[in-house]
């Protein structure tokens, strides 16, 4: 399959540069597979297609100021998106889908996801070599992988300081990308909540602003590590979510930390040809009770966005569940795919020939999405990270 297939023609101006004026105003388009059929709807109907003993299914984690600007010893400035470090378990590794597992605990995700109750959240660790996210490995000195702007001017070796208190030093430098190695008095984790800025796409022709901190990211957001934020949730309000409650959906909360991988663009001229980075994935057992219980009472499965249909298809058990568990993913899902865990899909709509229109062709139908794609453009829709939503059943 040739990669421009997966192309179409967007008008600059139908891309959002900003959030609605306030979250959940956004249109809502609906798209009925088996039927063929799209609804224009907003945002906030989205309850009308939902039902009692649904689960939505959310990607709660937190976006990073993880972009810094920092100064090189000539001093010129230097821009650099910093991608959090991934440092390993010391575990015999083995298949992360099966083996041995010991129980743990974890701190209770937003109370208002789960009712007025207490979540009872419990994780198994399987047998693998697992992974955690970490904000330093020895002390203030780590390796952080960066993204450079304007990499052509820095070298191995440079020197870059951010501040009084934090230095790096350059130890690679390839085709836009490296690693840095940081030391100095403070964390660079500290120093990116103190002074690094909100990592807008860079389709949004704009510098951040002190709104982005809170529209870019999702009201459910808790658990720190991404470098982008999962887009489809950035509709919900804390009121959508109660009254989905209220009307009897479920609601259930894993992880999936976004990393360069799920918007690298694929630059390769076949679709198969194309390697997704790994990117971390947490499923707690109790998120894994949910969809088995989902699944025995005869309610849907409904993926909010693209990276958790990914961790979950990534941990599918093979029967219409998942396994629960952590580790790093690099499932790449395009058509033919065959979906395993889902069955609805609410997203945004994405740039041509990424891997997320990929996922959602496959979901949809390429045919079907093509003509989505063309109504969403002559209807005016809202493009890419701030722009509209679709859900499809």
């Amino acid at each position: 399959m040739r990669t421009e297939e997966f192309d179409y023609t967007l008008p600059p101006s139908l891309i959002a540069q900003h959030p609605s004026p306030r979250r959940g105003e956004s249109r809502l388009m609906v798209v009925h597979q088996r039927r063929g059929v799209i609804e224009h709807r907003d945002f906030r109907d989205l309850s009308h297609y939902l039902n009692q003993g649904d689960l939505l299914v959310m990607n709660n984690t937190r976006v990073l100021p993880a972009r810094i600007i920092g100064k090189k010893e000539t001093g010129g400035k230097i821009e650099m998106l910093l991608i959090p470090p991934i440092e390993p378990y010391k575990q015999s590794p083995v298949s992360p889908f099966r083996g041995p597992h010991r129980p743990t605990s974890r701190p209770h995700d937003d109370e208002f996801l789960c009712g007025p109750r207490q979540c009872p959240h419990a994780e198994l660790r399987h047998g693998m070599q697992a992974w955690s996210f970490t904000a330093a490995a020895n002390g203030t000195a780590v390796e952080w992988e960066v993204l450079i702007k304007g990499s052509r001017k820095v070298r191995p070796g440079a020197r870059i300081q951010f501040g009084q208190d934090l230095h790096g030093e350059m130890k690679e430098v390839k085709d836009g990308k490296g690693r840095i190695h940081f030391s100095g008095q403070v964390e660079a984790m500290d120093l990116l909540r103190r002074v690094g800025r909100v990592p807008l796409p860079p389709y949004i022709k704009r510098e951040d602003e002190p709104l982005d901190r809170d529209r870019y990211q999702t009201v459910f957001a808790s658990r720190e590590g991404s470098i982008a934020a999962p887009t489809a949730g950035l509709h919900f309000t804390r009121d959508l979510l109660q009254s989905l409650r209220d009307q009897g959906v479920r609601i259930a909360l894993i992880t999936l930390h976004i990393g360069i991988g799920t918007f690298v663009p694929i630059k390769a001229r076949n679709v198969e040809d194309h390697t997704m980075e790994a990117e971390w994935v947490e499923i707690s057992e109790q998120a894994g009770l949910e969809i088995e219980q989902t699944r025995a009472r005869g309610g849907r499965v409904i993926a909010v966005g693209t990276t958790t249909t990914r961790a979950l298809e990534s941990f599918s058990d093979g029967k219409g569940g998942v396994r629960s568990g952590k580790g790093m993913t690099s499932l790449y899902i395009y058509p033919p795919y065959r979906f395993k865990v889902i069955e609805g899909l609410i997203t945004n709509f994405h740039l041509p020939k990424s891997t997320l229109i990929m996922l959602v062709s496959a979901f949809a139908g390429k045919d079907l999405l093509a003509k989505v794609y063309q109504e969403a453009v002559d209807k005016k829709y809202r493009f890419y990270s701030y722009g509209d939503a679709m859900l499809i059943l």
